[in-house]
């Protein structure tokens, strides 16, 4: 599953930064979580996708300053970007030496808030 983005705060979903795993979880309800998967394709493009997935997420997740951040040498920042209407969420892949499409992704930053 595809991370949409939008605007509205109250439909939002939970993620939480699970520090045992170093992962980032979503809840469903009744104790259940997804994971947030990074993705390292290889079609070079200036952007990778991230996945929901039944399994924990990927690990290297960190939080410095309010903001999360993949540690991994291929991550850039995080991106959201438009494609057919719907605002994805993506990272900046750095491997592959390219800027970002600005007419089709924005970088994002992913700030926490303690609840």
């Amino acid at each position: 599953m595809v991370p949409l983005m939008g605007t509205n705060r109250t439909n939002a979903g939970q993620a939480y930064y699970d520090s045992s795993t170093s992962s980032v979880a979503f809840w469903y309800g009744e104790c259940k979580f997804m994971g947030l998967a990074m993705d390292k394709d290889n079609d070079m493009n200036a952007w990778s996708p991230v996945w929901i997935t039944d399994t924990v997420g990927t690990a290297r997740m960190t939080i410095a300053n309010s903001e999360l951040v993949w540690n991994d040498d291929r991550f850039g920042s995080w991106l959201v970007c438009n494609h057919s209407g719907k605002y994805e969420l993506m990272y900046w892949d750095v491997i592959t030496n390219q800027g970002i499409d600005t007419d089709m992704c924005a970088k994002v930053q992913l700030i926490t808030e303690n609840l």
